[in-house]
């Protein structure tokens, strides 16, 4: 069976990037540039300031 990590900590870094730490210590950083044209539900986060308010909710991020 497939176990699904919880994100715990999120931090903002430069431009849409993120370095985030899973509950199993796994962290790392990952940029979200690429998802940015991907439909109109990415369409908030392009912008910076929206994109920097994430917070955790549930184990993964939202806005």
């Amino acid at each position: 069976m497939w176990n699904m990590n919880d994100i715990v900590r999120i931090a903002c870094k430069e431009g849409y990037v993120y370095h985030i730490i899973f509950d199993n210590g796994i962290s790392g950083d990952v940029d979200f540039s690429e998802y940015l044209s991907k439909g109109p539900v990415f369409e908030p986060l392009r912008e910076l300031a929206f994109f920097r308010k994430a917070s955790i909710e549930g184990g993964t991020i939202s806005s």
